[in-house]
Parts: structure tokens; sequence; C-alpha cells
């Protein structure tokens, strides 16, 4: 790690609208703070589609400021290389230059897909293989006019100018000489959304917000804000020897997941989620007591339960149709001189309770925020 990490420049909270008896019906409630998010190109689409202002664009594009964006992303997360390569089209409309640059050749890709070793259901949000799969990978990108924002190099080149780099994939996801080509990078004059810090992949970073010393910083560095964190993010600590005893006996209140560097790609997508309310108290304890046991770090948060809403959608018929589900909310927040940008929000409506995210069983769309009589 650097002795002074750079600045974080963009983050993607993904809050639940918790149901609360005051004017504003919902508190939201940060369960997390994705560092290498996805769905700019589909939170794109959806302002896009709803004729609402394309703001995500808009706000990427003045942070840009004329630089390039590099996107480098792992081949682990490939099935989301749509939606990073529409982004860079939708930059291009604005007049930015953005491209993805993997960290795999993009014919050993192929390679892969073709043979069934990538893009297989079940996966992250599609439970088997619709009939419409379209897997082709040199044809979509023929159709939709996209190869223009791929980067066809077999290797990551040693300088990127002063472009500005997306890591679309945690650390653990790239090799040790990837790590040490992005800092190369940044001693050659790169910016990182998102520095190639590991703390900064970990759902510790959460839980840090209860550490003396860090608590102490934020309050004098900016008055009032620990209350607005305390707020909005749910007590997260550390799952260790010495904490484990409120989560065990606090048991419907909580709820643990794996922090992250597991090497099996849980830490994310509500993979390893597990809610205390859901199991009996003996299993529970075993839970904890395994979790304990594992390489890597755990976390435990306090629960913070989801609305339910209905949602209105129109169905393949064409027809109205009201989809019953638990919440999320997302926003990318952008950093710039005197405060921070949101933009690019939007809605995920999901019928499993537990883990709320895209997929071919939820109902998307964009929101905005506008005031209202108490503002």
């Amino acid at each position: 790690e650097q002795n002074a990490p750079a600045p974080v420049l963009a983050l993607r909270p993904d809050f639940q609208l918790c149901p609360t008896d005051g004017p504003a019906r919902y508190r939201l409630a940060a369960t997390e703070l994705e560092i290498c998010p996805s769905a700019q190109g589909y939170a794109h689409a959806m302002q896009r589609g709803y004729g609402l202002a394309p703001n995500l664009a808009e706000a990427y594009a003045h942070l840009l400021a004329g630089r390039e964006l590099l996107i480098v992303a792992t081949a682990q997360w490939s099935e989301f290389l749509w939606d990073q390569l529409a982004f860079c089209r939708a930059l291009a409309d604005h007049g930015a230059r953005a491209r993805v640059l993997l960290d795999i050749p993009i014919a050993e890709l192929i390679n892969r897909v073709r043979s069934g070793a990538a893009w297989q259901p079940p996966m992250f949000g599609v439970p088997t293989r619709p009939p419409d799969w379209d897997d082709d990978i040199p044809a979509r990108l023929a159709r939709h006019n996209l190869a223009q924002f791929l980067d066809p190099s077999a290797g990551w080149p040693a300088d990127v100018g002063d472009a500005l780099v997306f890591r679309f994939g945690y650390l653990e996801c790239f090799s040790p000489a990837q790590w040490a080509r992005m800092r190369e990078w940044q001693a050659r004059g790169a910016q990182f959304l998102n520095p190639p810090s590991f703390y900064l992949d970990s759902k510790v970073v959460m839980a840090a917000l209860h550490l003396p010393a860090l608590r102490q910083r934020i309050e004098d560095s900016a008055p009032g804000a620990l209350d607005a964190l305390d707020r909005g993010i749910p007590e997260t600590r550390l799952l260790l020897p010495e904490t484990v005893a409120q989560p065990r006996a606090e048991q419907n209140q909580w709820v643990i997941k794996y922090a992250g560097f597991d090497r099996g790609e849980q830490a994310w997508g509500g993979r390893s989620l597990a809610v205390g309310a859901h199991f009996s108290a003996a299993e529970w304890a075993e839970l904890l007591e395994a979790s304990l046991a594992l390489p890597w770090p755990v976390v435990a948060q306090r629960s913070a339960p989801s609305a339910h809403i209905d949602i209105q959608y129109e169905g393949a018929n064409g027809q109205a149709e009201t989809f019953h589900g638990t919440t999320r909310l997302r926003s990318f927040l952008l950093r710039e001189a005197g405060g921070a940008i949101v933009a690019g929000t939007h809605l995920t409506v999901a019928g499993e309770a537990v883990r709320v995210a895209e997929g071919v069983d939820t109902v998307q769309g964009p929101i905005v925020f506008v005031e209202g009589k108490n503002g």
C-alpha cells in the first residue's frame, strides 16, 4: 500500500429503503459501499428510455474534463462487458473518450465463451439460460458498433498518460504484475476513480467507522458528519472472538457476510449473506463459529429490513403488470471540488427478500429526486 493513498473519486452506495413513520416514509440505509460498481451503462439506458436527463454520462464527462476514461476490467466479471461498453458509447455521445481494457486478450475471452467455460447460467442474475441467449461476442460487437471502445491490446501499456482509470474488479481479481502496472500508471500521472488499495475492496471499511481515532478525525474535519454516517450506515463490526457475542445474543437483529478476499467471488451480489432471523439459535451459533474460523474477514451488520412495494411495469405482452418485492436504491457518487455529484440513481425491486440485485426476476427503473414540502 502507498503511504498516502489517493482519494476515492467514485463510489456507489447500495441503500435499503427502510420504512419509517415520518413524512419521508423511508430511511436510506447504506448496507454496501461498492468501490468497483457495475450498472453505469444500465443506469444510462434507463434514463434514456424514460426520457430523463442523462445525468450520469454528463457527470462523468464533466469529471473527465478532456481526459480519457480507461476501464480496466477483470474477465471474472466479463458478463458486464456490454454494460461497460455501452457506457463508453454514452460518454462518446457527450464528447468524452472512454475504452475498456480487459485483463486478458479479447480472443481468449471469446474462446472461453465458445467453449462453455464462461457465460454459462446459472450466473449472476440469470438462473437459467433463456431461449434468446446470445453469446457471440464478435457478432454483437459488430452489430452494435462497440468494438471501437474495446482496447485490442494483448497486454497492458506501460503508460496511460493522464487518463482517469476505473478499476472494474477487486484487486484480488488481477495479477500481482497488473497491480504493479496500475501503480506505475499512478506514478506517471494517471488518476484512479477507485485507487488500487486493498482495504478499499473490503466491507471492513464500514466497520472502521467505529474506530475511535477515525471518528475523532471525521469530527475534526467535518463537524456533524458522524451523525449522518451513523444514521446512514447500519452498525457494522468485524467478526472476531471479542465481537461475536452481540450478534450471537441479538440473532434476529444481525446479518453476516464475507468482507472480501475469499478468492471465490462470494463477497458481492449477496452470495455469502446470511440473515440471523432465518436460522435456529443452534444453526446461527454454528455459523458464527464457522465464520470465525475462515481465513478471510467476515463482517456482522445490524439488519436494515427493506421496504416491500408494488411497482408497475410493462410485460413482454405489452400489458401493464404489477410486481411485488423488496427494494434497493443505488446512486453513483462522484467527487468534485467542494462536494459530490449524485447521478444515475435507480431502484431495483426483487422478489427474493434477501438478495436484491439485477436479474431476470427483478424490475428496475430510474429515480429522480425532487424537493418536497418538507425539503
